[in-house]
């Protein structure tokens, strides 16, 4: 199994305008699966913007759940299952929390195909 885990931060500032990104990935292969995940967060002034995907890929099957949320409002989630939209909902905005994908994937790694 390999693993590979990346955190970034940035930060742009333009006059009186700031945005901050931080941006969280990491990867799990293991012998023909391939888990990915991948929480974005950008703040300015403004907004926060933040996002998520998740992939769950094999031979055979590949699952994505993407959610994107803007200022702590519930996430908009959709789930592909081999490309086609097989879901869309609202999810509570605690369900998705950036401590969440760095310490707790496991739940999404126990999809059965």
């Amino acid at each position: 199994m390999d693993t590979f885990t990346s955190v970034t931060y940035s930060m742009h500032k333009k006059g009186d305008y700031e945005t901050k990104k931080i941006e969280y990935k990491s990867t799990v292969r293991d012998d023909d699966k391939i888990l990915s995940t991948s929480y974005n967060n950008v703040m300015s002034d403004k907004e926060q913007i933040e996002s998520f995907n998740k992939l769950l890929q094999s031979q055979k099957n590949t699952y994505e759940q993407v959610g994107s949320s803007k200022n702590k409002n519930d996430w908009n989630v959709k789930e592909y299952h081999n490309s086609s939209l097989n879901k869309e909902y609202m999810d509570p905005y605690a369900k998705h929390t950036f401590q969440q994908y760095i310490c707790a994937n496991a739940p999404f790694t126990q999809i059965d195909y």
